[in-house]
């Protein structure tokens, strides 16, 4: 994920990025308040059956991918 602003794409990556006129910031604060209004009741449910796992999403892709992969019970050699 990029923002054109504060963390451009490489040069090779920024010419195939596809950017829809559509995308402005009130329809993505729409979109993302929409989102969280909809999939907020599914915490406490997945919750109460024992089946949420809340990982840590801050550091590298790398970091989060085996946190993930961890939480699932997946080695993460077998990711690789």
């Amino acid at each position: 994920m990029y923002h054109l602003t504060c963390d451009p794409p490489p040069p090779d990556v920024a010419a195939r990025l596809i950017h829809r006129p559509g995308n402005t910031e009130a329809v993505l604060t729409r979109r993302l308040r929409e989102h969280h209004e909809k999939t907020a009741p599914l915490v406490p449910y997945y919750d109460q059956l024992g089946l949420l796992c809340r990982v840590n999403g801050l550091g590298t892709v790398t970091e989060i991918n085996r946190r993930v992969l961890a939480s699932l019970g997946v080695s993460a050699a077998v990711s690789a």
